[in-house]
């Protein structure tokens, strides 16, 4: 088989659909994406390459479906420098900002409009260090040098020239950000005019762990914007339910199978399909572990089901 990369756009930078060539047939793998007509990058997504790799035939394409629910098209993450300027201009302290490490686009947001202000940039935890400097040294984020600080500089700055981007959005129980609510970070402590920004949604299963450490900020004094407060601090990488047909209708797929979602995003999936004039025997919806295969005519079966158990890792054991 053969593999081609499509690009397209997501949260993460430098992301591809494939189109896998076999001898039954091509595949059309599209992971996580949106349709980003403005990105930050001036790296819109490749329909031209989309449409040719498809002249020829998509046995079957797998899509991200997890925002299937969603009417239209996902907004581009270039609407948020507005809102982003905003938290700045009224924060009269520090303003620590949390995103998601790999949300590089993002970051470059807070530190483009953080610098425009005269802060400082410091980069706090370990995946956001580690993110930011490999994402710079790869060339998918940009910033002078004499604008980021060691955090162990940050007492030599005045508060109002601080913007501290900090891990631990989803509210990691060792993150930065979760020890700094806590009061138990070692270079960084609660002051009274900090304000924290929550450029993130909360994924699904977090939301205690979130919540809790919202709740220690709000009690220590901290003024807060995020989700609940400010609807308009994020965006999601996942396509909505016009992007999801816009790439049914591009690809023109035989057969289609929604991943990356529960079954009742999934469901909503093949309804959107109808809508286009699939019939739903042209969709695959196999059970978790649940086999899919394509004979030499390329019709399909779901096939036998594997067996697939948690394996825990206890230092150098495994466990089921």
């Amino acid at each position: 088989f053969t593999i081609d990369p499509i690009h397209v756009t997501h949260s993460v930078p430098d992301t591809f659909h494939y189109v896998i060539k076999t001898p039954l047939g091509a595949i059309y793998h599209g992971g996580d994406f949106k349709f980003d007509l403005t990105p930050l990058d001036n790296r819109p997504p490749n329909f031209k390459k989309m449409v040719n790799l498809s002249k020829n035939g998509i046995l079957c394409l797998l899509s991200d479906c997890l925002r299937s629910e969603r009417p239209g098209f996902t907004p581009s993450e270039s609407t948020l420098s507005q809102a982003l300027e905003r938290e700045i201009v009224h924060c009269p302290g520090r303003l620590i900002f949390t995103t998601m490490s790999s949300q590089i686009h993002r970051i470059q947001q807070a530190i483009d409009i953080a610098a425009s202000h005269g802060r400082q940039i410091s980069f706090i935890g370990r995946s956001m260090e580690r993110n930011v400097l490999t994402a710079q040294r790869l060339g998918f984020l940009k910033f002078s040098r004499k604008n980021v600080i060691n955090p162990k500089r940050l007492k030599s700055f005045p508060d109002r020239k601080l913007c501290l981007i900090v891990a631990g959005s989803q509210g990691q129980e060792s993150s930065s950000l979760t020890r700094y609510a806590s009061g138990y970070h070692k270079l960084l402590k609660i002051k009274p005019n900090d304000k924290v920004v929550y450029s993130t949604d909360i994924i699904p299963g977090n939301e205690q762990a979130v919540y809790r450490v919202i709740d220690d900020l709000a009690k220590a004094g901290v003024q807060l914007a995020y989700q609940d407060t400010d609807d308009d601090l994020h965006v999601s990488g996942h396509a909505s339910a016009g992007e999801l047909q816009l790439l049914i209708h591009l690809v023109s797929p035989h057969y289609l199978y929604p991943i990356g979602g529960a079954f009742r995003h999934m469901n909503r999936y093949f309804q959107l399909a109808e809508e286009l004039g699939y019939r739903r025997e042209q969709t695959i919806a196999p059970q978790t572990g649940q086999v899919v295969e394509f004979d030499s005519s390329g019709r399909f079966r779901l096939a036998e089901t594997l067996k697939l158990e948690p394996l825990f890792i206890n230092q150098n054991e495994l466990k089921k």
